[in-house]
């Protein structure tokens, strides 16, 4: 073989070599991609289904579910093309599932001024709208929702963001009326009300209403019958300091 075969033959086997390295590489970095992918879908499934199972029942609207379950539904469609499991697929057929059923109507609790069981609870709740209304936000950033729509679902956010508002002025409220007496917290249980009255288009808020006008009216006879008494013994009180000192 002389050196020109010779010189072909290497330069032949560093071409192979080359070719190799290349497809290996390219293996990789598809690899690294996958990966990254499914690291990313997965934080997205995480993110989503934190919300979707920790929502307050009470404030979770049939649309906002159907939002995260659709958004959980196409993330899980994307992991089984990259990664097609059982597991993958039952996780898929379980947020279709959620996605299809309507939230059951919650009943207010009789007897109860609030429909939170505790302030804690009404602040949690807040604190999850906050985060209900950023991943609105992040996912129409994304263009993963249209603009418009991601409005009318922050307006539900929204109210639902005001209804624990409210509660929480309730339960002080109570601590108000706890710690001082009916007079001091019924300005503030009046104006509760009224907010929460605003917020009744539905009429699925007529029980609490219910349960605070029954309350504020019997606050408002007590209080009445406490000014009486306080009229009367002042009164009694005059009438006896006349007798003292007759004119």
């Amino acid at each position: 073989m002389g050196p020109t075969e010779t010189g072909l033959l290497i330069l032949t086997g560093v071409a192979i070599l080359a070719v190799v390295a290349f497809v290996a590489q390219n293996i990789e970095n598809t690899k690294r991609e996958r990966h990254l992918k499914l690291m990313r879908l997965r934080d997205n499934v995480r993110r989503a289904d934190h919300l979707l199972s920790s929502f307050p029942a009470l404030l979770l609207t049939f649309e906002l579910k159907k939002l995260l379950a659709r958004y959980l539904q196409q993330q899980w469609q994307a992991i089984l093309e990259l990664e097609n499991s059982e597991e993958n697929q039952r996780q898929l057929k379980r947020v279709v599932d959620i996605g299809n059923q309507k939230p059951a109507p919650i009943p207010h609790p009789e007897g109860s001024l609030t429909a939170f069981a505790s302030p804690a609870e009404a602040a949690q709740a807040q604190s999850l709208l906050r985060e209900q209304a950023q991943f609105i936000n992040d996912i129409e950033k994304r263009g993963e929702l249209p603009a418009q729509a991601a409005r009318g679902y922050l307006v539900q956010v929204k109210r639902a963001y005001t209804r624990a508002s409210i509660e929480l002025e309730i339960w002080e409220a109570i601590e108000i009326e706890r710690m001082t007496g009916s007079e001091a917290s019924l300005p503030k249980l009046r104006g509760c009300f009224m907010k929460l009255e605003r917020l009744n288009h539905d009429q699925s808020l007529d029980r609490q209403l219910y349960e605070l006008r029954t309350h504020i009216a019997k606050l408002t006879q007590m209080k009445e019958e406490t000014d009486r008494q306080w009229a009367e013994e002042r009164k009694r009180e005059a009438e006896a300091e006349r007798k003292k000192f007759p004119s």
